[in-house]
């Protein structure tokens, strides 16, 4: 299973955990570095919410709906700058995702 999953992540181009995780003692600069590096998209939303795993396969970053579970599952999904461990979470207007080097931006 775990060869699997890492076979998903060479074939979508998305980190896996191992290659992105920040550790401690990283510094500022690096912060810095990876939020000039982040992709922005936009996502418009035409209902109230979306769920977050919804989201994660709609805009692409997420091959399959269990890809998505596992992205969330392994904490690697961040919403508002809080890490996100809840696969149905309710993604609304303003609110910020964030996955490796992507930022997506929620509106109406």
């Amino acid at each position: 299973m775990r060869y699997r999953i890492q076979n998903l992540y060479l074939r979508s181009g998305i980190p896996g955990p191992e290659q992105f995780a920040l550790k401690p003692g990283i510094s500022p600069e690096f912060s810095m570095i990876k939020d000039e590096m982040m992709k922005e998209k936009t996502f418009t939303l035409e209902s109230d919410y979306i769920e977050l795993i919804k989201l994660l396969k709609l805009m692409r970053i997420a091959e399959s709906g269990s890809h998505a579970k596992y992205l969330v599952e392994e904490k690697m999904v961040c919403l508002n700058g809080q890490v996100e461990h809840r696969k149905r979470a309710k993604v609304r207007p303003g609110d910020l995702v964030e996955l490796a080097d992507i930022r997506i931006r929620v509106q109406k």
